[in-house]
């Protein structure tokens, strides 16, 4: 079982959102924060994961904030694409859906943003079904890989970059966790499935990322970093460990690539 601490907070930047008289930064920077509070959660395999206290509220004041604007269309679409990323990760997934389908994708203007409402489908499903102990197979996640591919292909945002490789990966190694080891086909197709999905996944980082899971003990060097950079730098970590346990735990023989990923220290 994989272990993240923290979500992507999927946020427009806050410089966009002061563009109209109508809206008070106070008022904005308020209901931005709490809404970043409300989005903070163990990630999407945490069966166990309780719902975020305080996303509800979130909602309530960003839909004041766009009844306040209606002649804001920047703002208001930026606004709404935050309220189905909350309802997103709360696995809301009917109310995510008729937010997401409420966005004018011509009034988003940053990459991230772009990117997400490009992959709202793909979200949505992941967010509610990755968590479940149930089994996914590739006929039903591929369309969402593909989705995935093809938002991460044009984006020019490395942060939602990264943030969408790990839900990739993480569908993946569902995917192949399912496999039976037993069967000789299925056990072939879960070992090249975790080799070259690893290997997508370890290649959106850079080349300090990756000497950092290999190397870091937790010294004063990580002390320096950004949030930003922690975070995906345990994400990396975390996605590598869950593959290699799950290698292990089905006997299978990856031929892993880059080779140092077996070098990364278990938990």
């Amino acid at each position: 079982m994989i272990t993240k601490r923290y979500l992507l907070t999927a946020v427009a930047s806050l410089g966009l959102f002061f563009q109209s008289s109508c809206v008070t930064q106070r008022a904005v920077k308020q209901a931005i924060a709490e809404s970043n509070v409300a989005m903070i959660a163990p990630f999407l395999d945490r069966p166990d994961t309780t719902q975020q206290v305080g996303w509800q509220d979130a909602i309530k004041k960003i839909d004041s904030l766009i009844e306040a604007n209606p002649d804001n269309p920047v703002l208001v679409n930026q606004l709404r694409l935050r309220q189905a990323m909350l309802l997103t990760v709360n696995k809301k997934d009917a109310l995510a859906l008729q937010r997401w389908n409420t966005i004018n994708v011509s009034s988003l203007k940053t990459q991230r943003d772009k990117a997400l409402y490009e992959t709202r489908n793909s979200l949505v499903w992941s967010y509610k079904t990755l968590p479940s102990v149930g089994s996914i197979s590739s006929q039903v996640s591929n369309p969402y890989i593909a989705e995935i591919d093809a938002a991460v292909g044009k984006t020019k945002s490395t942060e939602v970059g990264i943030y969408l490789h790990t839900i990739r990966a993480q569908i993946q190694l569902k995917v192949a966790s399912h496999l039976n080891e037993e069967d000789p086909d299925e056990a072939a197709i879960a070992t090249e499935l975790l080799s070259s999905s690893l290997k997508t996944f370890v290649e959106a980082f850079s080349a300090d990322d990756h000497k950092w899971v290999q190397t870091s003990n937790g010294g004063d060097k990580d002390l320096e970093m950004t949030i930003g950079d922690f975070r995906e730098r345990i994400w990396l970590r975390d996605i590598i460990r869950a593959y290699l346990e799950q290698a292990d735990y089905s006997k299978y023989e990856p031929d892993w690539d880059p080779k140092w990923i077996t070098k990364v220290k278990p938990n």
